[in-house]
């Protein structure tokens, strides 16, 4: 469920860029936490094509399909985000 905001985004709960010292905080906050809910969906996404091999069941597989779409998703908005 998204957040209430103004404008209706995620985007606007963060402070404008080139602030205080605060606002570096929170930026390297916010790179942590990326980075480690990249790392634990990398994790999960293994764990569950391991399961999927030793099981051979189509619902673990169907879970591995949309662990895979997730990771996905995160890589592209994390391109738009370097390239923009």
């Amino acid at each position: 469920m998204e957040p209430d905001t103004p404008s209706g985004s995620r985007e606007a709960l963060l402070p404008p860029p080139g602030g205080s010292a605060t606002d570096a905080s929170l930026e390297s906050k916010l790179k942590l936490a990326f980075r480690l809910s990249w790392l634990v969906n990398w994790l999960l996404l293994g764990l569950k094509v391991l399961a999927v091999v030793v099981s051979g069941s189509k619902a673990v597989l169907a879970s591995t399909a949309d662990s895979a779409g997730k990771v996905m998703k995160e890589a592209r908005q994390h391109l738009i985000k370097v390239t923009v």
